[in-house]
């Protein structure tokens, strides 16, 4: 209860695991079959996580979402209008993320 726990997926990116887009992240890597992979070995282990596209384009719908709620939220700041980016340009890139997310 209020606690936080970081899993590093690679060198360099640490995510917080019990925030909501950590589930997701977490659910398409568990969809990734890779159970008759050669490479593995006898003993099923390896030195990293290899990550696929579908996960890198899932991180990157994740972030173009926060992005978008950042932007509708912070619409009418002082010094910054962000009307043109929350109306038509976050909704694109949300369409155009999903799009690479669904292939």
């Amino acid at each position: 209860m209020g606690s936080q726990l970081n899993v590093e997926i690679f060198p360099g990116l640490i995510k917080d695991a019990t925030a909501s887009p950590a589930y997701l992240l977490g659910w398409v890597k568990g969809m990734q079959y890779d159970g008759l992979n050669k490479s593995l070995g006898p003993d099923l282990k390896r030195e990293f996580v290899e990550l696929s596209n579908c996960f890198a384009a899932t991180y990157a719908f994740i972030g173009t979402v926060d992005i978008a709620v950042y932007n509708y939220k912070h619409i009418l700041d002082r010094y910054t209008v962000k009307w043109f980016d929350a109306a038509f340009i976050d909704p694109l890139n949300i369409f155009a993320d999903f799009m690479v997310t669904y292939e």
